[in-house]
């Protein structure tokens, strides 16, 4: 059974697609860097966060307490969310720190290094930045 010119020019297009992004896929070294990479990014947004978070919550405790109007039983409750935040920042620092080590490990390993085509610029700077 012989295909019409125009379907066997339409697989033809087809199969050099799939192959075009079967070679575009994205190996596993550069998987797990990126990976890596945006661990530790998530984490330090996560920190930032929590530093407003708390001067957010300080300044609230401030105004509140001197308001007049303001039901003071709810005081108590605002310093335990305050509380429940600053508990927060040493958990996140480890956990970047951790991160760090983990691109570390990675960046300084070059047989790794030597297989990554893309990310590797930008996971060096956020080690030197954050070691």
């Amino acid at each position: 059974m012989s295909l019409n010119p125009e379907k066997a020019e339409a697989r033809a297009a087809a199969r050099a697609e799939r192959k075009a992004k079967r070679s575009n896929k994205e190996g596993e070294e550069d998987k797990r860097l990126r990976i890596a990479t945006g661990v530790v990014k998530r984490l330090v947004k996560e920190l930032a966060y929590t530093q407003k978070e708390i001067e957010r919550q300080k300044a609230k405790i401030e105004k509140c307490s001197k308001d007049p109007n303001y039901d003071q039983t709810r005081l108590p409750q605002e310093k335990a969310v305050l509380a429940e935040s600053e508990q927060m920042l040493p958990e996140v620092s480890k956990k970047i720190s951790q991160g760090v080590e983990s691109l570390a490990a990675l960046v300084n390993n070059a047989e790794f290094t030597a297989k990554v085509t893309k990310g590797l610029d930008e996971a060096k700077a956020l080690v030197h930045e954050h070691q």
